[in-house]
């Protein structure tokens, strides 16, 4: 096998693949770009690196659970006082206070045990299998027989089985929400080579394992598995050693001092008790010896009572007080689907006075959904039905309303259904799933949910100009007859989506009832006005635009986007959002 070389360059190393080019990386792990590993290369890294899969540490046994929570001062002086109170004979006390140990210990080790199994969900994030190139074929292999250096084969739907630094990128767009909270995809360059600093949500040119392919395809080289992952950090993170919180540093620091306090009392009783024995001065006119040999039962007797003070003083009660109120505390959290690890981080959360919270599936429901559609003709609200995702109703000035009765609202969401690229996926026994781009699905569900009918097979295209991040727009052509968006039909249609920046300035036109009109200018300006009012309400805003075609011009396989996007008739804008939660701002209300 050859071996991997070390990367040596300027600022960058093997930790920073971002930091280096594809062909270093290339030269790095000994690897063709269009041979892959061989097999058996591929098998003996495997057996040297181990599998691409997040370790499973067997749980401690119950028993190691019990002794872990018999810690700290406290403990310590519980154990002293069950002691003491046995040895003098006192087995009520000896038995309550051994009562109390063991129920506290019981309750935290059940706890911890119960969270440990949910945390083993993390391992669910890892793909099954992977596409890879290997001695020149393309394979199905299982992801846990994935090495660095293995070539890995991307398409949309698939989910990155590994860290990989990006050799080819084709449109290629990945949502790296579970690693960066972002729900909008980020578009991936390979020909890229950044700074060593670059941020996780920075690096352009790398795909994170658990994260999912959107839209386009591509290449990757494996740069780390298992826990080398950013997943497997995240992993290695929450197994770490965590730090004591505020409740149980208090605990300690009021068991030490007590502990010392008591030591200090039961000494001054002890000697006080001495000194004010009216035996003391015959005892002391006899010598030591005789003080010693004629007052051990008063010494036997003052050290009976210093003791019984001692463990009279010891906060027997307070481990269980403080172990049932964190109990509660965590049944409370967990009928809110919030799983607590440790009793004492439930604390922790009573303690906090800032919270730092993601906004993307934390405040919002991480899915783009349109709430918007602004035409020229007039301005409209699309509403889902709470128990029925793909079904809603549209309004206008606070009225229900039939799309069909509106030719603008009806072709603006005609053309963001059929300029899209999201596929209804279907599995054996499951019911079919949009798969794509979060915004193009929530241009499919808008769709679907005012009523129109929105079938792949409706929206089949002709020809296309793929997006791209510096036009900032899209255009696919369609038979007009099968989509029906503008009026005049002859025989093909040129669909736009994009930026309002960048759509409008091609717009000559305006579709405001049936027929489509000469864009005025305080029309332009209307649309531009509408577009910073949809923007500052914090939604995402894209304007749907379309144009007959005649056959003298060019279109099919080969679409010039200087010849069709051009003169085109603007329809309307779309206005879409992550929705929040609906338990959003009473949680916020709360904290307040």
């Amino acid at each position: 096998m050859t071996e991997p070389k070390q990367a040596e360059t300027a600022g960058a190393s093997m930790s920073d693949p971002h930091a280096l080019a594809a062909q270093q990386l290339l030269d790095v792990f000994n690897v063709d770009l269009h041979h892959g590993l061989s097999r058996s290369e591929a098998e003996q890294r495997l057996a040297e690196i181990g599998p691409n899969e997040l370790p499973v540490h067997p749980p401690p046994p119950f028993w190691k659970r019990l002794l872990a929570q018999l810690r700290g001062t406290i403990m310590f002086i519980l154990f002293a006082a069950i002691g003491i109170s046995a040895a003098l004979g006192d087995w009520v006390e000896a038995g309550v206070i051994f009562a109390i140990v063991v129920l506290n210990a019981v309750v935290g080790a059940l706890q911890e045990a119960r969270a440990e199994r949910a945390l083993q969900g993390l391992k669910e994030l890892s793909a099954p299998t992977a596409h890879v190139l290997r001695g020149g074929t393309a394979q199905t292999v299982p992801a846990r027989t994935l090495v660095p250096g293995d070539v890995v084969l991307l398409d949309a739907g698939s989910i990155i089985p590994a860290d990989l630094r990006l050799l080819e990128a084709a449109r290629l767009r990945i949502n790296e929400s579970s690693l960066t909270g972002e729900s909008v995809p980020v578009e991936k360059d390979a020909e890229a080579v950044l700074g060593p600093s670059a941020g996780i949500g920075d690096r352009i040119n790398c795909a994170y394992s658990g994260t999912t392919v959107t839209y386009g395809r591509g290449r990757g080289i494996v740069t780390a598995t298992g826990t080398g992952s950013e997943l497997g950090k995240i992993a290695a993170a929450i197994e770490q050693p965590e730090e004591a919180t505020p409740l149980q540093r208090k605990l300690e620091e009021f068991g030490r001092v007590m502990g010392i306090g008591v030591l200090v009392v039961c000494a001054l009783v002890f000697v006080v008790g001495i000194v004010r024995s009216p035996q003391l001065t015959t005892l002391l006119g006899g010598g030591f010896g005789a003080f010693f040999s004629a007052g051990r039962e008063l010494i036997v007797g003052l050290f009976v009572v210093a003791v019984s003070l001692a463990v009279a003083a010891v906060p027997e009660g307070l481990p269980a007080v403080v172990t049932m109120s964190l109990a509660l505390g965590t049944r409370k959290m967990l009928q809110r689907n919030a799983l607590v690890r440790r009793l004492a981080s439930v604390e922790t959360l009573g303690a906090a006075t800032i919270i730092c919270t993601d906004k993307t599936g934390t405040l919002t429901q991480n899915r783009m959904t349109v709430t918007d559609v602004w035409t020229l003709a007039g301005a409209y609200q699309i509403e889902e039905r709470q128990d029925r995702e793909l079904e809603g109703t549209v309004y206008h000035q606070q009225t229900p309303i039939e799309v069909s009765d509106h030719p603008a609202l009806r072709a603006a969401l005609l053309a963001g259904f059929a300029c899209n690229d999201a596929e209804w996926s279907q599995s054996d026994g499951d019911d079919p799933k949009l798969i794509g781009d979060p915004t193009e699905t929530a241009l499919v569900v808008a769709a679907k949910r005012a009523g129109l009918t929105a079938e792949d097979s409706e929206r089949q295209r002709i020809g296309e100009i793929p997006f791209d991040s510096s036009r900032k727009r899209m255009t696919t052509v369609h038979r007009a007859a099968d989509l029906r968006i503008l009026p005049e039909d002859n025989g093909t249609i040129a669909v736009v989506k994009g930026a309002p920046d960048s759509v409008l300035p091609l717009c000559t036109r305006v579709l405001t009832s049936s027929k489509p009109d000469v864009l005025s200018e305080p029309q332009r300006n209307a649309i531009f006005r509408a577009n910073q009012a949809l923007g500052e309400a914090g939604k995402r805003v894209l304007a749907m635009a379309a144009r007959t075609l005649t056959e003298s011009e060019g279109y099919g396989s080969h679409v010039a986007a200087e010849s069709i996007e051009a003169d085109l008739t603007f329809l309307g804008l779309v206005a879409m959002q992550d929705p929040p939660r609906s338990e959003v701002a009473a949680a916020v209300e709360r904290a307040k």
